[in-house]
């Protein structure tokens, strides 16, 4: 500070008074404008006065680029292959050359003399300058030199001369407005007063004034981040990276400032930068890649950390290993995951041995400094605590080698957890099991992300079909997601309700499935115990929350499903006790209750939110302006039908056109009905395309679990209580109101398939009462649904029986075909593909058509062999195609073997299904042997049913066996058969 007046007085050493006011000048005019100075442009430019400066500056050094380029052309025009050379040669072509452009004179170099005569330009006002322009010192005047040193003398002297050192460098800048050391020690000052915003506009200026000064950028972009305003940090970081290209640090801050404003094009090409400077750097590969994965690029993502493995494998760390394997499993490139940690995992055991030892040294420095303090605070002498150091390091140093040999590292438990996924995708199970043990010995809550993407992908590969998994290996992997998702429930942000269903499906499939240890369990019982077994678990739940609602809810629902209704309503608030609850939780309420036969309280509270709902969004959508709508006709054009009325028809319809018009109006009439069956057609087209789409798309593409909250999840439960309530009228009138609003909604195409099942049931439910059209109305709104959920059986079953009902076996037929063709094109899993072919099978054999029935019955039974449907239906339609379709005896009878085998094949696993005597297998097949004329094959089959107890088929046993008594003449038999099962009073009847 005492020196700093003579340092600044030394400045002007080498150059005269008039060249230095001359250069001040220039640049004044240059920066503010002709016959402006700093202090006026602060005045004038307000708040932002830098970055008016930047501008200019950048301006003024685009016209230099500018006029060089355009010196360089000429001086090659008159042969001259730079200005030295031209001003040793002849002073008349500089002279011609400053006639055209007096700007110029600034790139002559090394000249002795110079012309003084010329035109008048901006630069120099009318004279040309002596040689090259280089940064210049500036002169500063002893006062001002004086009051500059006070001022940092002040300034090292504390907090209380700040305000006196703020007065004198305001002098200072007033004496000379483009110093730029009083501008940097006001913007400490401030900085010091914690006043960030006018210490940033101070320094911003003092770095303009002085641009090629690398720190001053470099430090303004930290005070901006630290201001939050990344744009003027990048801003300062863009100046530094002028004055130095190859600053590596500058180029990774701007990358991550243009990612945190959401600029990932500006990123990735700073992070490209760096990758072609240093390739071998694997924080830039990672972070490259994130960008190109972020962009949509998962490939590039891939390549780029690939070509680091694959150039520099000692240079990777865990993290970009990590990342590398999971863009390979997104891409469900398992194998070439495996591939990857196998072949990184001697490097990776290395880094994790290091990164151990580091740890422990710290350990026993550690231990060594607490001996240390130890020995001090019993006041021992300073080599006793220096020994005391010694001894507890080195003893903690040994203790933790040992643990380090008898544990060696491995690799992460990141790159365990994912080989194991990668081994479970792949179907080597042990193996992976192996490896997923590991992350078991882990604290749940230190590693829960792992826990849960172990528990996902066991859950997954249970329920994939694509991966070959047996029912033990099935059984294993649930109860694996299970074990670890139960883990989870330690950690507090997982104990909630999506957790618990989770865990609620692992119990319910793992007993349903089975392990396969126990063949005779039936179906039925299985589900039963799963069902008690969901309710256990969800009492545990309860035990833990005893006063959650959300607790309550989905154990009174476990209650239903296991037939424990009453428990399940006395758990829970009455239906007139939920205005203080929130909307959600009271809709499951209600719904719980309206399960239970409470549907008059959950209409009285939903029905007017539905209503309102409807009627609001009506309102809205009147208030939008109304939009034309052209018809869409045959051949894809679009045409508009004008009224008779309008003017501009009335200027464009002449007579030719107006006989034209008369003619397409007959026309009409006799083509409605072709063009009713093309539209039908276009219609099954564009639906079959929509569900083609929704199964490129995966199960997993629309999870659209819809929130209770929303009006939509009223309308559709109103809709369906008021349907099993019977007030079809009103669920009608709801449905098609808020089908209507379906596209201006937003609605998903499940929220419509949704709604297209209930209106299926309400129109059928209309149609029985005689309305016309409405079972009509009913099939199409179920071929939608069936159409939208082409692997449901249940959905698939409604659309035959509602189309059957409708009188439209044809079409039906038609449809089932097409959802068929649809799966075998677009190649859905074998096992989702049974339904519909089951039930193309039977609607094809109510038509008659057997060999399209039975060719699409033996296809089901070859992709699902333990469906009892299936076989049943097969069986019959072979039975049925060997009487009526095949002439030649050898034929026949291999189709009939096979009818048979198929019948008894169903029988057992109706048995082993749904826990049912053998007798509906033993009917199936004396009914089919009756068919076939075999008698004396079906007459102890129907005795066996009836010797069983066959309640519900008994009936019809003893029908059948006294109609093949009296076909072979054995009336007494007949008569005692119908005698012992009550059915003489009938036969005497119909006789």
């Amino acid at each position: 500070g005492r020196d700093y007046a003579a340092a600044l007085a030394g400045r002007g050493t080498g150059r005269d008074g008039d060249e230095s006011e001359e250069d001040e000048e220039d640049e004044n005019e240059e920066l503010f404008g002709d016959g402006a100075d700093l202090e006026t442009y602060l005045a004038d430019a307000g708040p932002n006065s830098y970055n008016i400066l930047a501008d200019r500056r950048r301006k003024a050094l685009k016209q230099r680029h500018e006029e060089e380029d355009a010196f360089n052309r000429e001086l090659k025009v008159k042969g001259y292959e730079n200005s030295q050379d031209l001003i040793d040669v002849t002073e008349v072509d500089k002279l011609e050359l400053l006639a055209k452009n007096p700007n110029y004179a600034m790139f002559f170099q090394g000249s002795g003399t110079q012309p003084t005569a010329g035109p008048r330009g901006k630069i120099g006002r009318g004279k040309v300058r002596r040689g090259v322009r280089r940064t210049r010192r500036r002169v500063i005047s002893a006062e001002a030199a004086k009051k500059l040193g006070e001022a940092n003398l002040l300034f090292t002297q504390g907090e209380a001369q700040y305000p006196r050192a703020i007065e004198l460098l305001t002098e200072v800048i007033r004496l000379i407005p483009n110093e730029p050391d009083a501008y940097a020690t006001l913007g400490t000052i401030y900085s010091e007063l914690k006043n960030d915003k006018k210490a940033l506009d101070f320094l911003m200026i003092s770095a303009h004034l002085e641009p090629g000064n690398k720190e001053k950028w470099n430090n303004l972009a930290e005070m901006s981040i630290r201001l939050n305003n990344p744009r003027q940090a990048l801003y300062c970081l863009g100046q530094a990276l002028r004055l130095d290209p190859d600053d590596h640090d500058n180029r990774w801050d701007q990358a991550r400032l243009y990612v945190d404003i959401g600029e990932p094009k500006r990123a990735l090409e700073q992070f490209q930068n760096l990758r072609e400077r240093i390739p071998d750097n694997p924080e830039v590969a990672v972070e490259l890649a994130k960008m190109h994965y972020q962009m949509g690029n998962p490939d590039l993502a891939e390549k780029t950390l690939d070509e680091l493995m694959a150039a520099h494998p000692s240079r990777a760390d865990a993290t970009l290993v990590n990342i590398l394997a999971e863009l390979k499993m997104d891409r469900r490139e398992f194998d070439q995951t495996v591939r990857l940690i196998e072949s990184s995992r001697e490097h990776m055991r290395s880094l994790s041995a290091r990164q151990r030892e580091a740890e422990h040294a710290k350990m026993a420095d550690m231990a060594g400094a607490t001996a240390f303090n130890a020995a001090i605070d019993e006041g021992k002498q300073v080599i006793d605590r220096d020994a005391a150091f010694a001894r507890a390091k080195a003893e903690t140093a040994a203790k933790l080698a040992t643990e380090r040999e008898a544990n060696p590292a491995d690799i992460p438990l990141d790159l365990t957890t994912r080989l194991g996924m990668s081994l479970l995708y792949l179907g080597r199970f042990d193996e992976a099991y192996s490896q997923l043990e590991k992350i078991k010995e882990e604290d749940v809550e230190s590693y829960d992300d792992l826990y849960m993407d172990a528990a996902e992908t066991c859950w997954a590969v249970a329920n994939l079909a694509d991966v070959s998994v047996s029912r033990l290996d099935s059984h294993r992997l649930v109860t694996q997601a299970e074990f670890m998702w139960t883990k989870l429930l330690d950690v507090q942000k997982y104990d909630d309700e999506p957790m618990w269903s989770k865990i609620a499906e692992c119990i319910r499939v793992r007993i349903e499935r089975g392990d396969g240890r126990d063949p005779t369990a039936s179906a039925a019982s299985l589900r039963r115990r799963a069902a008690e077994a969901v309710v256990k678990f969800y009492r545990t739940v309860l035990a833990r929350h005893p006063d959650s609602i959300r607790a309550k809810i989905p154990l009174a629902e476990a209650l239903i499903a296991a037939d424990m209704d009453e428990e399940a309503v006395e758990m829970l608030p009455a239906a007139s006790d939920l205005d203080d609850l929130d909307k959600s939780v009271a809709l499951r309420i209600l719904d719980i209750h309206r399960q239970t036969g409470g549907d008059d309280d959950f209409l009285k509270y939903t029905l007017p939110l539905a209503r309102q709902s409807l009627e609001e969004f009506k309102d809205k959508e009147e208030a939008k302006p109304a939009k034309a709508k052209a018809k869409k006709t045959k051949g894809g054009r679009k045409r508009k039908k004008a009224d008779k009325d309008d003017a501009s028809d009335l200027f464009n319809l002449g007579p030719l056109r107006r006989r034209k018009a008369v003619r397409v109006e007959e026309d009409e009439g006799e083509e409605d009905e072709d063009e009713e069956d093309e539209e039908d057609e276009v219609k099954l087209q564009e639906e079959l395309d929509d569900a083609a789409a929704a199964l490129e798309l995966g199960a997993e593409a629309e999870e659209d679990q819809i929130p209770e909250e929303d009006s939509f999840g009223i309308i559709l439960q109103c809709a369906s209580a008021l349907h099993k309530a019977r007030r079809n009228e009103d669920a009608y009138e709801m449905i098609e109101k808020c089908l209507a609003q379906a596209k201006s909604r937003g609605l998903s195409k499940t929220q419509v398939r949704d709604l297209n099942q209930v209106k299926a049931l309400v129109c059928h439910a209309l149609g029985e009462r005689n309305l016309k059209g409405m079972k009509g109305e009913a099939a199409k709104a179920a071929r939608h649904v069936a159409l939208n959920n082409s692997t449901d059986a249940d959905a698939l079953n409604l659309y035959a029986r509602l189309a059957m009902d409708a009188g439209q076996r044809a079409d039906c037929a038609k449809t089932f075909q097409s959802i068929v063709s649809m799966h075998d094109v677009h190649g859905v899993d074998s096992k989702k593909r049974v339904p519909a072919l089951i039930m193309s099978g039977i609607v094809h054999s109510q038509q008659g058509a057997w060999a399209t029935a039975l060719a699409d019955l033996m296809h089901a039974i070859a992709l699902g062999p333990e469906e009892s449907t299936a076989a049943l239906s097969g069986g019959i339609a072979a039975l049925q195609y060997s009487m009526k379709h095949i002439d030649v005896p050898e034929a026949r009878h291999h189709w009939v073997l096979k009818a048979v085998a198929m019948l008894q094949h169903a029988g057992r696993l109706r048995v082993k299904q749904e826990g049912k005597g053998s007798h509906e297998g033993d009917y199936n097949l004396a009914r089919g042997l009756q068919q076939l004329g075999l008698n004396h094959l079906a007459v102890p089959l129907y005795e066996r049913c009836l010797e069983k107890g066959a309640d519900e088929l008994q009936q019809e046993c003893a029908q059948n066996l006294s109609l093949i008594y009296e076909q072979s003449g054995a009336t007494a038999l007949r008569d005692q058969v119908l005698r012992k099962y009550g059915l003489i009073h009938a036969a005497h009847d119909e006789a």
